[in-house]
């Protein structure tokens, strides 16, 4: 984060966030890039969310977790009206064993009942996710009385489960650079609204994704460094320095591996993860690294 500012002739620096925040970073050779940190849904959007809920009996999220990204989710859920987001029956998840492990943690970060289904797979190549999600939609449209279905996901396949209920009421979330234009012409065809989550504001995410990272950091640690952490201030001396900005892990292709997190950068200090699910690429050289000074200091 840049605090100084050296007077030019730029105009007024505080015309739009936008304006005030490439200034400042600009001055210091440097260009801050994710808009939604100060960007936000217009009031159409929420609006027309708050009026599908309302207008519905009963409400359910269907999320498919291949084709969404959870900080994104958890940014559209801290963003909304928290007394219409009570009205909603549950978030289901339908999960594939090879997406983030920020999915673990959603639950722990909203008040609505989340259901985590976790589909294996029959062979490598193939997942069960769109198959189980259509199966579990209708279930509870016909059994449970879910009259109305918010589906997260950028996948077209969810266009079958839309047709197989035509008495069903869908709104869909979508993000921009994974959907496609056909799929939303056939939804603004059929009257079915949709939005993305990309338009949520994204600052208040950090306490999920540093709660996922830290977590994660825990668990892996010791097969990080190649060392066995025994001893408990060790590893939290190790940890803090990750979060702070000061530590430094030396392995990105291991830790690419184990940190599954779904091309989300982790504003981590003065460091940022950024962890590619999937092929595991490497998105970003700076990495968290660790520190082994923390062995001196206990």
């Amino acid at each position: 984060m840049y605090i100084h500012w050296q007077p030019a002739d730029v105009g007024s620096i505080v015309y739009s966030d936008r304006k005030f925040l490439k200034i400042i970073y600009g001055q210091h050779n440097d260009s801050f890039t994710d808009f939604t940190k100060y960007k936000d849904a217009d009031d159409e959007t929420r609006n027309n969310i708050y009026e599908f809920i309302d207008s519905s009996e009963k409400t359910a999220i269907a999320v498919d977790c291949e084709n969404s990204n959870p900080f994104k989710l958890y940014s559209v859920l801290k963003g909304l009206n928290q007394d219409e987001l009570a009205k909603i029956e549950k978030i289901t998840l339908y999960d594939d064993p090879n997406t983030t492990a920020g999915w673990d943690w959603l639950s722990k970060f909203t008040q609505i009942p989340v259901e985590h289904i976790e589909i294996d797979r029959v062979t490598d190549r193939k997942s069960l996710v769109d198959l189980r999600m259509t199966a579990s939609v209708v279930t509870d449209f016909y059994r449970d009385g879910i009259t109305s279905f918010i589906i997260v996901s950028s996948d077209s396949d969810f266009w079958g489960l839309i047709e197989s209920l035509p008495k069903a009421k869908f709104l869909v979330m979508y993000e921009y650079e994974k959907c496609g234009t056909a799929i939303k012409n056939a939804l603004a065809q059929h009257g079915i609204y949709y939005c993305a989550i990309d338009d949520f504001c994204t600052a208040g995410t950090e306490d999920m994704k540093r709660a996922v990272l830290f977590a994660e950091l825990e668990k892996h640690l010791p097969s990080l460094v190649g060392e066995k952490f025994n001893n408990t201030t060790q590893m939290n001396c190790i940890i803090n320095n990750a979060v702070s900005g000061s530590a430094v892990i030396h392995d990105n292709r291991q830790l690419d591996h184990i940190l599954r997190l779904e091309f989300s950068g982790i504003n981590v200090g003065n460091n940022v993860a950024v962890i590619a699910r999937g092929s595991r690429q490497i998105k970003n050289e700076r990495r968290i690294k660790v520190v082994q000074h923390c062995h001196a200091e206990v």
